[in-house]
């Protein structure tokens, strides 16, 4: 356990600093993709780094949000959470510490709290992208959400459906999840996982 506060701050900074380290090299592996391992509409020179998409940003979104919603079905965790944008404030840093597993109450093994978050386990089961429209600087995904979800206390398990919205933002020339959370609840960053 970290003993003063300055080892705190440390340790979030070097957290933080390899959660935008992973981006980088996130992006990178991206645009080192072959034509074969893309969509047949998006072209990308293998090797280059420069991306020819003809795809919009309508279409970017939407292949966004499917594949943020994929990797929530496999339970990736780290790669669901490398899709957003970085947490701009102390609230998004701990609530990011927290998922993820990193904060000072669980150490010194981390383990992701993504989807057994309020004394629940959930998973996602399916999902279905129903629109995406533009609201000025980004793009708005309302994805149907059905999910599993299992109460340690009680030992009931239930099916849920639940209407969410995944924010896009462009940073650079990517798109990114700036925020998710359910049609009905609150609007924080990520807020979607604490359902």
């Amino acid at each position: 356990m970290l003993k003063n506060r300055q080892q705190q701050i440390l340790l979030v900074v070097v957290i933080l600093l390899s959660f935008f380290l992973g981006r980088v090299s996130m992006y990178q592996s991206t645009n080192k993709k072959s034509v074969s391992e893309t969509k047949p509409n998006a072209q990308t020179i293998k090797g280059s780094g420069e991306n020819l998409s003809a795809l919009s940003e309508e279409d970017e979104t939407r292949q966004l949000a499917e594949r943020f919603e994929q990797l929530q079905i496999d339970k990736k965790a780290t790669d669901v959470l490398l899709l957003f944008t970085p947490p701009q404030t102390k609230k998004e840093a701990d609530d990011y510490l927290f998922i993820l597993g990193m904060d000072l109450f669980n150490e010194p093994s981390p383990n992701p709290r993504l989807y057994l978050t309020n004394g629940l386990q959930s998973c996602i089961k399916s999902y279905s992208i129903k629109s995406i429209i533009k609201s000025e600087n980004k793009y708005i995904a309302t994805a149907d959400e059905s999910r599993c979800v299992y109460d340690n206390s009680t030992g009931k398990q239930w099916e849920e459906k639940q209407t969410m919205i995944i924010e896009v933002v462009r940073v650079g020339a990517r798109p990114m999840i700036d925020r998710y959370y359910s049609d009905e609840g609150e609007l924080t960053k990520y807020a979607g996982f604490y359902l």
